[in-house]
């Protein structure tokens, strides 16, 4: 064991033997959370990226694994359970599809419901869609909070809309047409009555 001290501005070691060494002195130690953040990001990033590929029927531990380039004890090491993950990644899902809404809603006037159906669309293509999905009907895990962009909505459009559960209800209604299968022009369509429905009340 060392101790430093400065004497005369020159830095000084001093050993538990009494011996001096010159040298720089440490002043903190590395920043270990910095790769601890970055681990457990990727591996985060893996369990996103194989639900939304694979479903939670192609989700595993090992496949997480294998597309985060590391072990699995890693991954438990992070976040200790498979279900620890899976909750991980659900928070990551829920809070990506809220903003991604709310960055749609980031506009005024009519085009803000344009741009909210292409966040929608998005959502479906990308695969995020059906993966927060899939996290949603295990009932273990929350739904993103429907209030945060039904209100930024109302204030975008400048109207009240008092059922915002009954808002994100729809919207995610209208994305499972879509992966469904059915066509985004007949989706639009039935995207546009029913808004033309709330705002009419």
């Amino acid at each position: 064991m060392t101790k430093a001290l400065s004497i005369k501005g020159i830095d000084v070691r001093i050993s538990v033997g009494g011996r001096l060494s010159h040298g720089p002195i440490l002043t903190h130690e590395p920043d270990h959370s910095v790769k601890y953040r970055s681990h457990a990001s990727a591996i985060l990033d893996a369990s996103v990226s194989v639900l939304c590929k694979h479903g939670l029927m192609g989700w595993s531990l090992d496949t997480v694994a294998t597309q985060a380039d590391c072990t699995k004890g890693l991954i438990l090491y992070h976040y200790r359970t498979k279900h620890g993950l899976l909750a991980a990644t659900a928070n990551r899902l829920n809070q990506e599809a809220v903003t991604r809404r709310l960055a749609a809603l980031d506009r005024s006037g009519p085009g803000v419901l344009d741009h909210l159906f292409d966040a929608v669309v998005s959502e479906v293509e990308s695969g995020w869609f059906m993966a927060r999905m899939s996290l949603l009907a295990t009932g273990l895990f929350p739904s993103p909070t429907a209030p945060l962009v039904a209100a930024r909505l109302a204030v975008a459009l400048g109207v009240d809309l008092e059922n915002q559960q009954a808002i994100e209800a729809m919207l995610d209604g209208l994305s499972m047409q879509l992966v469904r299968g059915a066509d985004v022009a007949t989706v639009r369509e039935a995207y546009d009555q029913l808004w033309l429905g709330l705002l009419a009340t």
